[in-house]
């Protein structure tokens, strides 16, 4: 059985080479935690209740909302992936993985900067202590925060 497959051009070539290219890997300029963030009909983004702590009346308990922002630039390309993980306080258990909700970023030059902001509800904290927030790039951490949960 024969099948027709037309010749790739030089041109095509150049074009699909474009579009999965990775001129330099953009840096994590900030990393933030806050209780919400607000786009108006502009784009422009309010953090509202950055937060270093959470209180707590008793444990284990869960946290009803709080959103990581993470503004990443002086790179370009396409397709890169970021990645949030949240360590509870002795390194035992990843209480949260952002792998499900992820989406591709595009820094179509090195001038321009992107900013990812998701929200995480009914975070579950099984103690007190100090909880690590790991950012990554391709798989590759490249930048962390911490915060607090106190009971009482």
């Amino acid at each position: 059985m024969s099948s027709w497959r037309e010749p790739e051009t030089d041109i095509r070539r150049e074009r699909n080479n474009k579009k999965n290219t990775r001129v330099l890997e953009p840096v994590l300029k900030n990393l933030m935690l806050c209780k919400k963030v607000y786009t108006d009909h502009r784009g422009r983004n309010t953090y509202a209740g950055e937060f270093r702590t959470i209180n707590v009346n008793d444990l284990p308990a869960v946290c009803s909302g709080i959103s990581i922002v993470t503004k990443w630039g002086d790179g370009q390309g396409d397709r890169f992936r970021q990645e949030i993980r949240i360590i509870n306080p002795d390194n035992s258990l990843e209480i949260f993985n952002s792998t499900e909700l992820e989406e591709q970023f595009v820094l179509d030059n090195i001038y321009h900067e992107h900013v990812v902001s998701g929200g995480i509800s009914g975070l579950f904290l099984p103690q007190a202590g100090r909880y690590r927030v790991e950012v990554y790039l391709e798989g590759e951490l490249k930048g962390k925060t911490y915060f607090n949960v106190i009971c009482g």
